[in-house]
């Protein structure tokens, strides 16, 4: 996974050819799969870019971290800053950003809503749905469970 704008993969890439060719490896293997540093231990990172722990240490001097584990922890922090972002889109939607008024979350909000009224409406098998109203209605015992969100409505 490649987050490509990242400000630690950028200042990676803007260095990158001014670094020796050992610590333009790793550079390399940061660039094109910025999750790696958070994955492998600094053996396992220094093995999979050719080079060595003691080139590692290096590179992650020569981008001001005091050593591996610091700049583990940055890349760390820089990709969980852009998942979040990420999944704000995803789970939330693009309709709206955190910084917009309560008013137009509000109106965003209730037409994601009609809208999904809407479509659920036009899905519905109205004769099913008789069907199934009718065989709770006849059976003598009936079991409801609801799960998260569903709970409430079981």
């Amino acid at each position: 996974m490649s987050t490509g704008n990242g400000a630690i993969v950028g200042r990676i890439a803007e260095r990158r050819d001014a670094m020796p060719a050992a610590l333009s490896k790793i550079a390399d293997l940061v660039i094109s799969n910025p999750t790696t540093p958070a994955e492998l231990t600094i053996t396992e990172l220094a093995e999979r870019a050719g080079s060595s722990p003691a080139s590692v240490t290096r590179f992650c001097r020569s981008l001001g971290f005091a050593g591996y584990t610091q700049f583990r922890v940055a890349i760390a922090t820089e990709l969980g800053h852009a998942s979040a972002e990420h999944a704000w889109i995803t789970d939330i939607g693009a309709e709206f950003e955190p910084t917009d008024s309560p008013e137009k979350i509000l109106r965003t909000l209730l037409n994601v809503h009609v809208s999904g009224l809407e479509t659920t409406r036009e899905g519905i098998d109205l004769d099913a749905v008789g069907r199934a109203a009718r065989a709770i209605t006849a059976s003598r015992h009936v079991d409801i469970y609801g799960l998260g969100g569903s709970a409430g409505i079981a």
